[in-house]
């Protein structure tokens, strides 16, 4: 019996001694969410972009409780739970491609990296545009705890809008609103006069038309570059190119590039997005020989006449 005795008091202070498990309560005002484009912001008309967004939460926790009697919390208040992204291109030129992103969660002190793919439109007037940035997520709003061994949780939708700044940049275009070929034959060389247009958004110095061949195109420039100078918003100027038809050209239309080296307003250096024409190209130059030659008598001298006909 004292043994007994002793091994249930024994248990007893052991029980007594313990102590009980403590857990953790927080106050937070809840997850901060900032948005950035990482990198330039800068783009050009015309161009295939990749916004690369940083999201960044920055709540903090205020208060931390740490005591027996506490059930510990799941959800930290201060994390952004389920996070949806979606980019919406607003008053700016251009078009979206990307699907809203889903991000997950955002714990505070923490930042994720989001990218949306986009399409700058060809003819994008230069200047400042704003990208409205939806974040759709959820945070622990409330933790109310019921007795030592029950909690319930109160959960809050935010819907919240960030605006993300972005430059498209001024730049020349050229545009070709009229040719003219002379003598573009295959296996021949030939001139070609184009009718250009700067219909870009800024006035372009020093400038130099080039023409490039297009991948395998049978035209081949022999003159590739001509000096025009200032060339003005609107302005327009005539270059003359001379060009060689590769022998195996066809009676068909090729195409050939078009654009213009300049310097910009601040004085850098640029090159203006090519533009692409067919040129028609006729083919081979051929005769055959028509009428018949009179007989020559041996010993006899006489002027032959051979008349050609151009096929």
């Amino acid at each position: 019996m004292k043994i007994a005795r002793f091994v249930i008091l024994v248990v007893f202070i052991a029980l007594m001694s313990s102590p009980a498990m403590a857990g953790t309560k927080y106050l937070s005002g809840g997850p901060d969410i900032t948005a950035a484009i990482a990198g330039t912001n800068e783009f050009s008309p015309g161009q295939d972009a990749a916004f690369k967004v940083n999201v960044e939460n920055r709540g903090l926790i205020d208060i931390k409780f740490v005591q027996s009697g506490i059930v510990e919390r799941d959800d930290l208040p201060n994390t952004a739970k389920l996070v949806r992204a979606t980019l919406l291109p607003g008053d700016a030129p251009l078009t979206i491609k990307s699907d809203p992103q889903l991000v997950g969660d955002i714990g505070g002190g923490k930042s994720v990296q989001v990218t949306f793919l986009a399409k700058v439109d060809e003819n994008a007037p230069a200047g400042a545009y704003i990208l409205p940035l939806v974040l759709e997520y959820t945070y622990l709003r409330n933790a109310e705890q019921y007795g030592q061994d029950s909690i319930t949780y109160t959960y809050k939708e935010v819907n919240e809008t960030i605006d993300l700044p972005i430059t498209i940049k001024p730049e020349a275009f050229v545009a070709v609103e009229s040719f003219s070929a002379e003598h573009l034959n295959a296996g021949n060389e030939g001139y070609l006069v184009m009718h250009l247009k700067n219909i870009g958004h800024v006035n372009a110095s020093s400038a130099i038309v080039k023409i490039a061949r297009n991948g395998n195109s049978p035209i081949i420039p022999t003159d590739s570059s001509i000096f025009i100078g200032d060339f003005p918003i609107n302005g327009t100027v005539d270059p003359r190119f001379k060009v060689s038809i590769s022998s195996e050209a066809g009676g068909q239309s090729y195409p050939l590039d078009v654009y213009i080296v300049y310097e910009d307003e601040s004085g850098s250096p640029m090159t203006s997005k090519m533009t692409t024409i067919g040129i028609p190209v006729y083919g081979k130059i051929s005769f055959v020989v028509t009428g018949n030659p009179r007989p020559i008598i041996a010993g006899d001298k006489q002027v032959i006449e051979v008349i050609y006909q151009n096929t």
